[in-house]
């Protein structure tokens, strides 16, 4: 195929990889009657796809008077995860797409989800994908914030040593197109239609850069569709970034820009490959220590890539 112009590509999972949605929302529909909500599977579509249902507890407590707790979480997960073991396919066209990308960028590719890793590596393994992205799999359980912050996308990036602005970003959800591009990446937004998957036009008013609708056309329009001008790699980034200076490496800059409903704000934050040399030039305290917490957060995916090297 031709050559595609990103140094990373990250997938959302759920509605992009694999279709999941419904199989999960069935579950959570059930588990939801059971404390009194009652209400049908595509409402419940509207409101949760794209989040996690633990986001949603008190929205869940204003319609049942029942504050959701983590043994009633783990049983959602526990009848969640029986269901996509029995019922899950995956999105059509989806593994021959990741494969030729996978081959193309050499390996460069990762998943970056809201979900839950026990979710997300159950239903790669089910639809044949661990392989390809073993070990580069980055939950929003992980990470100080999940979508549509930008702290799960902003992790995948450093796990593969590229600059957020050299990646594009697959997601299907107006929440995941906020969050990448709040990392300051190209997001391509999937729009085949129905409730599992944000409209087109919803997509694109988030921030999606390109919309389609067929999975088996990304590995073309990646290649059609590059990365901004001007977000090329700083000069001697690759270099500081490598395994030999990993721990001593220098920070680097990104640029980014979060899209809120009235403003755009844009900030800056620097990520390091080692956290004693995270800093920030947030100009507010609470944001110093976000990015020293993201910072911290991500060590584990670096020393476990660390370990692998």
């Amino acid at each position: 195929m031709s050559h595609i112009p990103f140094d990373a590509v990250l997938f959302d999972c759920d509605g992009v990889l694999v279709d999941s949605e419904r199989i999960t929302h069935v579950v959570l529909v059930q588990m939801l009657a059971e404390l009194g909500w009652t209400l049908s599977v595509d409402d419940a579509m509207q409101i949760f796809v794209g989040k996690m249902v633990k986001d949603e507890a008190a929205r869940i407590e204003a319609h049942t008077g029942v504050m959701i707790d983590e043994a009633w979480l783990e049983q959602f997960r526990a009848r969640r995860n029986e269901a996509l073991e029995r019922d899950l396919v995956e999105i059509p066209g989806a593994p021959a797409a990741v494969r030729a990308v996978h081959a193309a960028l050499d390996g460069r590719i990762a998943v970056a989800s809201g979900a839950d890793r026990r979710k997300l590596e159950l239903q790669l393994r089910k639809v044949g994908l661990l392989d390809c992205f073993d070990p580069h799999i980055y939950s929003g359980h992980e990470t100080p914030r999940s979508k549509p912050h930008p702290d799960v996308y902003l992790a995948a990036a450093a796990g593969l040593q590229v600059p957020p602005a050299r990646c594009a970003v697959i997601e299907d959800t107006v929440t995941g197109v906020r969050a990448g591009l709040a990392a300051g990446a190209t997001v391509f937004g999937y729009s085949p239609g129905g409730p599992a998957h944000g409209s087109a036009g919803a997509l694109r008013e988030a921030g999606a850069a390109h919309i389609f609708a067929d999975m088996a056309a990304l590995p073309a329009l990646l290649a059609r569709r590059g990365a901004p001008e001007g977000a090329s790699c700083t000069s001697g980034w690759a270099a500081r970034c490598s395994p030999a200076k990993r721990t001593t490496a220098d920070s680097n800059t990104i640029r980014s820009s979060r899209r809120q409903p009235e403003k755009i704000v844009c900030y800056q934050i620097a990520l390091s490959y080692h956290p004693a040399d995270v800093k920030s030039s947030y100009v507010t305290t609470d944001r110093q220590q976000h990015a020293r917490r993201l910072g911290a957060q991500m060590a584990p995916y670096h020393s476990r890539r660390a370990d692998r090297l």
